[in-house]
């Protein structure tokens, strides 16, 4: 690999570049289950860390309790984060914890958590400027 010419040589970002693309390509290619590198993708991309930025203020509905963050970090690493068992929809659940991302009766929880906390004013107006 050829060095690279001064302007661009003086920043670290350059000299980094091919040693993260190899690092990249070892991680993805070790892995062969589809689960896994769909997971890598998604947390690969520039916003998958965007929501560790939001303020967690409480009358707009926006903190985060202690389980809701376990899941979210056990999810972006891939740990399992329960016990496979059947769900009442019908279905297995597996370990990954990923099948309350897509079960009907986990849509429908979330849907009533959802109405309630919007009936109950949880949820933030937006903000209205006057010039």
């Amino acid at each position: 690999m050829p060095l690279p010419a001064f302007p661009a040589s003086a920043k670290q970002a350059v000299w980094d570049a091919p040693a993260i693309t190899a690092d990249k390509t070892l991680v993805s290619s070790s892995y062969s289950d589809s689960y896994h590198q769909v997971r890598l993708s998604a947390v690969s991309t520039p916003q998958s860390s965007d929501w560790l930025h939001a303020l967690p203020i409480s009358a707009c509905s926006l903190r985060l309790d202690n389980e809701t963050v376990r899941v979210a970090v056990g999810l972006r690493l891939g740990v399992d984060l329960c016990t496979p068992h059947d769900c009442p929809s019908g279905k297995m659940a597996d370990a990954r914890g990923s099948h309350g991302l897509s079960c009907c009766l986990a849509f429908v929880r979330r849907l009533a958590i959802t109405k309630s906390t919007i009936s109950s004013g949880g949820l933030c107006a937006r903000p209205t400027f006057h010039p």
